[in-house]
């Protein structure tokens, strides 16, 4: 089973189909009209090489995010993803027009072509790849390739039978197990920075509860910018708490205390940092107790970012999906969405795609000079 993460596939051939095409711009954004059929042809041949290349993988299955109702994490982390819709507004690409394309093709897919397409309310592409490889491996039987960009599949690899390629690098993804437990806790701490998961330090969060902490205290006048002299607190309370609890001090040049607060101090906190700060607090658990927020931090990061938290509704939607029986496909119908996006070169090649399974037609390749 190839398990494709969609979404990866079609954005990194929206940019190379744009850097082909180099469409006309008209009120910023460029002219979808101008690249959108080399957008689909690379989508379709993408498909098509992946299924040259890696056919002892077995039939292709498509993993579709899906948002209409939002994604389960947003649930719990309301920020999760939550640059993406800004982003896309300050882009030169009009994404509503593209996403008309994607639906378009997704739907001509779905309808006429016979691989199957997993796409599960609330589920991201992630989750369907994630409980489907998994379920690869447990029935000890083939095995599964996924197929993606997304450093989340690295912890699949501790499952036998599931492999990871990353088309941009071109690189099969290998991780001994000695370094599976590693690499977890790094991946939990250190965050996802294109999904929006925090690192379990960061001073926006941390300036968040510093907030919060000041008003119970009655101070509402609060600068994001501010830095805060703690000598000048004359609450002695407030000033014995905020000691007590917040962490991130000034320092002058000899990295000794000033006794300022600087809770939007820059705060560096990479792998060689959380490998130090572990090491220094002599475990992990010592490491998340030091700080009130850094335990809830990683908790819920776990659930992010960690396949055994997909929850188990979920799980059993994406399996009774799969489950499903293969279509047959319908060559009448693909030959005209082939005219309709000029995928004339591609023709030759669509038996690779269509080779392991039943037409519904009489009709063959042959019939329309195909082959």
């Amino acid at each position: 089973m190839v398990l494709i993460d969609f979404s990866h596939l079609t954005f990194r051939m929206l940019y190379v189909a744009i850097s082909e095409a180099r469409p006309k711009k008209k009120n910023g954004k460029y002219v979808t009209e101008d690249f959108k059929d080399i957008f689909v042809y690379l989508i379709i041949q993408s498909l098509i090489n992946i299924k040259k290349k890696h056919r002892e993988y077995g039939e292709i299955v498509i993993c579709i995010d899906s948002a209409s109702k939002g994604y389960w994490r947003k649930d719990i982390c309301p920020m999760y993803k939550s640059h993406r819709a800004k982003d896309r507004d300050e882009s030169d690409v009009n994404f509503e027009e593209v996403f008309e394309v994607i639906n378009d093709l997704l739907a001509n897919l779905k309808l006429n072509f016979p691989f199957k397409i997993i796409e599960v309310e609330k589920a991201e592409a992630d989750d369907v790849i994630i409980v489907l490889s998994k379920m690869i491996s447990e029935s000890n039987t083939g095995k599964c390739l996924i197929y993606s960009e997304d450093k989340d599949f690295f912890q699949m690899l501790k499952y036998p039978r599931v492999d990871f390629f990353r088309p941009i690098a071109k690189q099969w993804i290998t991780l001994e197990d000695k370094d599976m437990d590693k690499w977890l806790i790094e991946h939990v701490c250190i965050g996802d920075k294109s999904d929006n998961v925090p690192k379990i330090i960061d001073n926006i969060y941390f300036s968040d509860n510093f907030k919060m902490h000041l008003m119970n205290f009655g101070i509402t006048d609060i600068d994001d910018q501010m830095q805060l002299d703690i000598k000048c607190i004359d609450n002695k309370e407030l000033k014995e708490n905020i000691f007590n609890t917040f962490t991130i001090n000034k320092k002058n040049r000899k990295n000794e205390d000033t006794g300022e607060l600087d809770i939007y101090k820059n705060k560096s906190f990479g792998v060689s940092t959380l490998e130090k700060a572990i090491k220094d607090a002599n475990g992990l658990d010592n490491f998340l107790d030091s700080h009130p927020y850094i335990r809830k931090r990683y908790e819920m990061n776990k659930i992010l970012v960690l396949e055994e938290h997909i929850p188990e509704y979920l799980k059993d939607l994406i399996l009774k999906e799969i489950n499903q029986p293969a279509k047959e496909y319908n060559l009448l119908e693909i030959e005209e969405f082939f005219k309709k996006y000029q995928l004339f070169k591609l023709m030759p090649e669509i038996n690779i795609l269509l080779s392991d399974y039943k037409q519904k037609s009489l009709n063959s390749a042959a019939d329309f000079g195909w082959e």
